[in-house]
């Protein structure tokens, strides 16, 4: 992460994927997100752009939800 990374909310997330910011968070929570792509500021999960894009070119991969 560079020093002047730009980060995104979870909002600008949803609408850059086209789903659900509902969506978003159940990543966040059942840890289906790569730790790289985004950090909390307290609850808020603030994701950097460069490693967003990066992960969506990479295929985007999302782990399987822990059963």
């Amino acid at each position: 992460m560079s020093e002047n990374a730009i980060f995104m909310d979870t909002k600008s997330v949803a609408e850059l994927l086209n789903i659900k910011i509902s969506t978003v968070y159940s990543w966040i929570h059942y840890k289906q997100l790569p730790n790289k792509i985004y950090r909390k500021l307290g609850n808020r999960p603030l994701f950097i752009r460069e490693e967003l894009i990066k992960w969506i070119y990479d295929g985007a991969e999302i782990t399987k939800r822990p059963t």
